[in-house]
C-alpha cells in the first residue's frame, strides 16, 4: 500500500508537531555543563565552579549555524524541499531553525554571564591552609597636600624652626 502525498504530508507534520514539545526542554552545552558559583553571601573560602568559556562558544556556534540554516531556507523555494530526503517542508526548516537559534542563542548569553561571575567569584579565593576568612576594612590614603613651599611635608618639618 503506498502513501498518497497528502497523507505523507500529514504523517509529516503530525511528527513534526510531536517532535517540538519533545524538543521543548532541549538545553544548550551551557545550560547543562556550567557549573555556577553560589550567591556571594553563601560563597565559602574557596570557590568552585566553571571558569571556562567552552561550553558557551560551543552554543554561539551552533547558534551562528542555526542563522545560516535560516538564511538558505528563506532563500531557497518551497519546490526545493519537495522530494527531500527529510521529508520536511520550509515553513518547517525555518521555524526548528529559530526555535535551535532561541534556544542555543540563551544558553550562550547565559553561559557567558555565569563564566564571568565564576571568575570574579574566584577572584576572593583563599589558598588552602590560609587563616579564617576575614575582611578588615579598607583604609584609604587621601594624599597630602602640595606645601606651599612646593617642598614634600617631611622636608617643610626638617626646615621649620624649632
Amino acid at each position: 500500500m503506498q502513501s498518497t502525498p497528502v497523507r505523507l504530508r500529514m504523517r509529516t507534520s503530525v511528527a513534526f508537531a510531536l517532535a517540538v514539545p519533545l524538543m521543548a526542554p532541549a538545553t544548550g552545552c551551557s545550560v547543562l555543563f556550567v557549573n555556577t558559583p553560589p550567591p556571594p553571601a553563601q560563597r565559602p573560602r574557596v570557590v568552585e565552579c566553571t571558569s571556562s568559556n567552552v561550553a558557551p562558544i560551543i552554543d554561539s556556534l551552533i547558534a551562528g549555524w542555526q542563522v545560516v540554516r535560516i538564511g538558505l531556507a528563506l532563500a531557497a523555494s518551497d519546490a526545493d524541499y519537495t522530494g527531500s530526503r527529510f521529508n520536511i517542508t520550509r515553513g518547517q526548516d525555518i521555524a526548528l531553525g529559530g526555535a535551535l537559534l532561541t534556544t542555543f542563542g540563551i544558553s550562550a548569553a547565559w553561559g557567558f554571564f555565569q563564566t564571568g561571575e565564576c571568575r570574579e567569584a574566584m577572584l576572593d579565593n583563599e589558598p588552602p591552609g590560609s587563616p579564617p576568612h576575614t575582611h578588615p576594612p579598607q583604609q584609604t590614603r587621601r594624599p597630602t597636600p602640595p606645601s606651599p613651599t612646593g617642598q614634600s611635608p617631611a622636608e617643610d618639618e626638617e626646615e621649620a624652626p624649632r
